[in-house]
């Protein structure tokens, strides 16, 4: 069984893709792939109400909140960030954080986003790694779309 965290840029793109429905089943159906429910991903959704209940039908446990550990965590990855050389402040990029330091804390094997800018350029990716093997976390493995549609045999 694989944890799964999808960023909501990953919502967004099965909304937009002409096979994004189908995939949304197959992952409503896949039991072996369960796609944690995280209140700052359920959030950024909420001003895409069609996005949301997507998300709402996807998601396979139950609601977890942001915590001190998680807001730590991510604090953390910011302050190594910034010492790679990261530019972002940090109310441009604590969600990306925070949903890594969720990812990261819960044991997800895999996270799916298409954020190159921000969750997943290259101090960001630096500063998961440093801080998770600092304080002897696992750091998931990243994917893209693609990746996720190619998983269930649905590239064009």
């Amino acid at each position: 069984m694989a944890n799964v965290i999808l960023d909501t840029n990953i919502y967004g793109k099965i909304i937009e893709d002409k096979r994004g429905i189908e995939l949304a089943e197959k992952l409503i159906k896949d039991d072996k792939f369960v796609i944690h429910n995280f209140k700052t991903i359920r959030d950024e959704l909420r001003r895409a109400k069609n996005v949301l209940k997507v998300y709402d039908r996807i998601v396979k446990t139950r609601l977890f909140n942001d915590t001190k550990e998680i807001d730590g965590l991510a604090k953390n990855y910011f302050r190594e960030y910034k010492k790679f050389g990261g530019r972002k402040q940090w109310t441009r990029i604590k969600n990306d954080f925070k949903i890594i330091a969720y990812a990261s804390i819960k044991n997800c094997d895999l996270v799916f986003s298409n954020d190159e800018k921000t969750l997943k350029n290259s101090a960001s990716l630096k500063s998961y790694r440093m801080v998770n093997l600092n304080r002897k976390l696992r750091t998931p493995t990243f994917y893209k779309y693609e990746d996720l549609k190619r998983s269930y045999s649905l590239i064009d």
